[in-house]
């Protein structure tokens, strides 16, 4: 199976807007258990490629649609076990691609083969595990790289909902610096694992990393962690 880059160009454009695949309950932080690539065995040392991304769910979770599609697949697979394929396509003007995202380890399809779906639809519930797999024009990609674009396509809506936001500041050309720059890479670690998709901005991410997982830069001191804590 070819693997791709996620690039910019093929960012995704849902009519109905966009969703997170599932919704954790406080305070729990997102758990990956197994990322996407070369991996090793922890008992036997064996190496090799994983195909998908697995997250740790509780049982009876919720799996929802991230934007406009149809499922497209509905399958068994002896290592996978019940399996649900969900396309979604870029209703983009003149965009004739589309992502084929497989959800595997699921309890029961809400539905059936050909159900069109919109963003933040319940398509299945899950078990303990929830495998996802995501191919662009039938090649392969990191799915944390694919939801990622998700969820800053779904953070960006919120934000353009929001009201007296100015939405097309963001299209100016000048460079806005804040403090957390030098950050940015722990930062954006930080987004991946946590799914801050409810965060309008990244003052309010870093206080509810503090508030609700206890967790800080490390570059912050002790007065910088406090003021966090009491900043309302």
């Amino acid at each position: 199976m070819e693997k791709t880059a996620y690039n910019p160009s093929m960012n995704l454009y849902s009519p109905s807007g966009y969703a997170m695949p599932f919704e954790l309950p406080e305070p729990c932080p997102l758990v990956i258990t197994l990322g996407y690539g070369n991996q090793q065995h922890p008992v036997t040392g064996e190496k090799f490629f994983h195909h998908g991304v697995d997250f740790k769910v509780s049982p009876h979770t919720w799996l929802k649609a991230l934007a406009t599609g149809i499922v497209s697949g509905i399958s068994t697979n002896n290592r996978k076990g019940f399996q649900i394929t969900v396309n979604y396509r870029n209703y983009a003007a003149g965009d004739n691609s589309s992502f084929d995202v497989t959800y595997s380890h699921i309890r029961e399809v809400v539905g059936g083969f050909g159900r069109n779906v919109k963003a933040g639809d319940n398509i299945a519930v899950c078990d303990g595990l929830l495998h996802v797999e995501v191919r662009f024009n039938g090649e392969e990609v990191n799915p944390l790289e694919f939801l990622t674009m998700v969820r800053d396509n779904l953070m960006m809506q919120e934000q353009n909902a929001m009201t007296g936001n100015n939405p097309e500041m963001a299209t100016l050309d000048f460079p806005v610096s804040t403090p957390y720059d030098a950050q940015q890479p722990e930062i954006d670690q930080m987004y991946t694992r946590f799914f801050g998709r409810y965060m309008a901005d990244l003052h309010d991410f870093l206080n509810y990393l503090a508030l609700i997982h206890g967790v800080f830069l490390s570059s912050m001191t002790e007065i910088e962690k406090k003021k966090l804590l009491t900043t309302p």
